[in-house]
């Protein structure tokens, strides 16, 4: 009986110890189904690189979980086809990016980043097809409306040029539209190789 008694006790100053640690070092919150809000669009600022690549520099930088985004869309360099979606380990694990300066959006933001200095040449036509598609992919899965897909620059508190002077921002406003049905079915990267991948990695 005396034994079970302080089982019981030793059981609950365990409980409290972790609940107290809990607030005083806040564990790094895991995204769980639903909890996405937003969808923050970048480039890489590099006119090469793929997941892989981007990866090993975010680890250089001590970025322990590496590759900051959690998707990646290839511009056909580093052994990458144009407009391929490489899915990142953070979205795989589920847990936050660190594609922004404010922790809050990392925690609550998807980062897609596509290669490419946005702010010396276009994107090319594969990968901007596969971008609409994968946020209007997630928009739906995660029913993140219009006004929380936001671009880098842009954001409150962030000072970057990011995703760069020659993003089409309001030609990709325009199809992300949920309502927008003008989007050419030729164009649409679902029915390419490419986007055949995306689909069974973008779940």
């Amino acid at each position: 009986m005396l034994g079970s008694r302080k089982a019981f006790i030793f059981c609950s100053l365990v409980m409290l110890f972790i609940s107290l640690c809990a607030e005083v070092f806040p564990i790094p919150a895991e995204a769980q189904k639903g909890d996405w809000k937003y969808i923050v669009i970048h480039h890489s600022a590099t006119e090469t690189g793929n997941a892989a690549i981007f990866d090993k520099a975010h680890r250089r930088r001590g970025m322990k979980n590496g590759l900051a985004y959690h998707f990646v869309i290839d511009n056909g360099t580093g052994k990458r086809r144009d407009g391929q979606i490489e899915t990142g380990s953070r979205w795989k694990r589920q847990i936050e990016g660190g594609h922004v300066r404010q922790r809050w959006l990392n925690i609550q933001g998807i980062g897609i980043c596509v290669v490419g200095n946005l702010n010396e040449k276009c994107m090319t036509e594969k990968q901007y097809w596969s971008l609409v598609w994968l946020t209007k992919h997630l928009m739906k899965k995660y029913n993140i409306p219009q006004d929380k897909v936001l671009f880098h620059g842009k954001i409150k508190g962030e000072s970057t040029e990011c995703p760069g002077k020659k993003f089409p921002y309001a030609r990709f406003r325009k199809d992300i539209n949920i309502n927008n049905k003008s989007n050419s079915n030729s164009k649409n990267p679902k029915k390419t190789k490419s986007s055949q991948n995306t689909r069974r990695t973008a779940k």
